[in-house]
């Protein structure tokens, strides 16, 4: 007999594949100095786009362009699954990525569990022979049906980035790959073509790889890589390096920069003013003190100057005696579109800063270009969560708003109102859409630790969940559905909604009542077990082996898989070799089998003389 559990997908802070140090929590002003796990991604946004990852896990669309036939505009979020985009089929989305070029340019790319998969714009990421039009597809790259480097699988993607012309992941292991329309952005030397990866050189002595990466970002024309031991790489063009050189026409081999004395990196992040292709780059150190370097005529390193800087130098709080900014948690450089030249920081008050370029009130501010400010409709009592710098937009999570808030320019759903409204909103505006997102959840929610991994991505009848509730130290119930709630595992009895409640007194003002309904289906996956032995009339004496086979043919992964086999009387046993789990008579457990996957025991035995 066997017996199996179906795997669960990680949520918010466990993805279903991936790094073994993973979390994607650890983001906005709630992260903590692990570089290391440091989470860029949950809120993306280029010119007038943006996907996000939210509390449960999911990855929601909207704006220009993102509907699944890459033309069709989105005026509320968007769950990215296979309902909404068909070529996703079984495959569950991991990250997300945006680039684009300024209004009605911009493509989007998604990691899912097979592969990449790119929708709209054609040529704005990635090269334009590597989609067939617009719609959301599959795609291929150098003949690995995943679309990543040779060896490379999905769950070895530790970050991937996107910006005008280029695509970079980082994995696992450390390692450097970019796929880029611009040579010398390839970090190989300025070889190749816009259809390879390549894997990040060095022009450190003897030229070795870019290795023990934790995050690689950057902006239209140059990349930036941050490393275990805390140094600094950066390429491509019209960089700066940090050491009051110059700035570099052509770096097409990753140059290791000059950081300030004594600081450990925790964030890094670049930005590029269109006008001059210059580039600026930013080092927010653990303790708070941020450092900006290089192009600076648009007040983007926000030291109240317009001089481009050849060394660090930090940026300037504006009261009284323009005090330095030390006290940083998160900053969000613009560096998915071409355009502009913009920062925001949230500071360890989780007030909300920003500056250098402000068209279109892309930064709520009152001048363009801009020294730092707090931006229009934020106050200093405001509780800043999460901020993103878009292409012409800026986004925040403000602590007790069940919905973001959005400043820049307004237009084709770009504010996920549901209206296609043209206007620039020159303060922050809240009237846009009840989103929760990873990592800093505004309000009481109820977080699942794994999600559904039915036929289609419901949760499976028979099974159990985790149940998170946030912030801690209320009271869940069920207040109807087949479940039944034992602490805080909920385990579905029947198929149908469950719909679960928490209460908490929260720091909003008095007792937060919030429910979230958990739907669930039949599933299944079809395993088999296949018996044979390598000799049908032994000798007595002589030793056979049974070797079993156990199969998963989908169409869902396994877990808890077990074997039970009892050696026939009649033998003596001689040994067991599983090539997956562990054996202790008579039983042979497995644990995970995946859809497709097969394993086998084999069982060595002596034939005795009778039984």
């Amino acid at each position: 007999m066997f017996f199996l559990g179906i795997e669960s997908y990680g949520q918010c802070s466990s993805p279903p594949v991936g790094c073994s140090n993973t979390d994607l929590s650890n983001f906005g002003a709630n992260s903590n100095n692990n570089a290391a796990t440091i989470e860029y991604d949950n809120f993306v946004s280029s010119f007038h786009s943006t996907i996000v990852r939210t509390s449960s896990g999911a990855l929601e669309v909207w704006g220009e362009d993102m509907g699944n036939n890459g033309l069709a505009d989105l005026l509320a979020p968007l769950t990215i699954n296979a309902a909404n985009y068909p070529a996703l089929g079984t495959a569950v989305p991991l990250k997300a990525a945006l680039g684009s070029k300024s209004a009605t340019t911009v493509q989007g790319i998604i990691l899912a569990t097979n592969g990449l998969y790119a929708w709209s714009a054609r040529g704005v990421v990635l090269d334009a022979s590597l989609t067939t039009n617009t719609t959301f597809q599959k795609i291929s790259i150098g003949g690995n049906a995943n679309g990543l480097p040779a060896g490379v699988n999905p769950g070895d993607v530790k970050m991937l980035f996107a910006t005008y012309q280029t695509l970079a992941i980082t994995t696992c292991s450390g390692d450097v790959w970019v796929i880029s329309q611009n040579a010398n952005v390839r970090g190989n030397g300025a070889t190749g073509n816009a259809t390879t990866w390549y894997r990040v050189t060095t022009n450190d002595p003897g030229n070795p790889f870019l290795s023990d990466v934790v995050a690689c970002r950057g902006a239209a024309g140059s990349l930036m890589a941050l490393k275990s031991d805390g140094t600094v790489y950066n390429w491509g063009n019209n960089i700066y390096v940090g050491n009051n050189t110059p700035i570099v026409a052509a770096q097409p081999l990753a140059a290791k920069m000059t950081l300030p004395a004594g600081i450990t990196p925790k964030m890094i992040g670049a930005t590029v003013n269109i006008a001059t292709s210059n580039h600026s780059y930013y080092v927010l150190a653990t303790d708070g003190n941020l450092y900006g370097l290089g192009e600076n005529s648009n007040r983007q390193l926000g030291d109240l100057s317009t001089t481009d800087r050849q060394s660090w130098v930090q940026p300037r709080y504006p009261s009284a005696g323009n005090p330095l900014m030390n006290n940083v948690k998160w900053v969000s450089p613009q560096e998915h579109d071409d355009q502009y030249a913009a920062v925001n920081i949230i500071n360890n008050t989780n007030n909300l800063y920003a500056f250098g370029q402000n068209n279109n009130s892309l930064l709520a501010l009152s001048t363009d270009p801009s020294n730092p400010a707090m931006p229009g409709g934020i106050a200093a009592a405001d509780n800043i969560l999460a901020v993103e710098t878009g292409g012409h937009t800026t986004m925040v999570v403000r602590k007790c708003d069940t919905k973001f808030g959005y400043a820049g320019h307004r237009i084709r759903g770009s504010m996920g109102d549901g209206t296609n409204t043209d206007s620039a909103e020159s303060i922050f505006n809240f009237n846009t859409a009840a989103v929760q997102i990873c990592g800093v959840e505004s309000i009481p929610a109820i977080l699942p630790v794994s999600a559904g991994t039915g036929p289609t991505t419901k949760y499976c009848s028979g099974s159990s969940v985790e149940l998170t509730p946030t912030p801690a130290g209320g009271t869940l119930s069920i207040v109807s559905g087949p479940g039944t709630l034992s602490g805080n595992t909920l385990t579905f009895t029947g198929v149908g909604i469950i719909k679960v409640q928490y209460s908490v007194v929260s720091d909003c003002g008095g007792t937060s009542v919030t429910t979230k309904d958990l739907e669930t289906e039949d599933c299944y996956s079809d395993l088999s077990v296949v018996k044979t032995v390598n000799k049908i009339n032994p000798k007595v004496g002589e030793n056979i082996t049974f070797t079993i086979t156990a199969s998963n043919a989908g169409p869902l992964n396994a877990t808890g898989v077990t074997v039970n086999d009892v050696l026939p009387a009649g033998y003596t046993f001689v040994s067991a070799v599983p090539s997956a789990g562990t054996w202790s008579a008579p039983d042979w457990t497995i644990g995970n089998l995946a859809n497709g996957a097969s394993a086998t025991l084999a069982v060595t035995a002596t034939v005795n003389a009778a039984g």
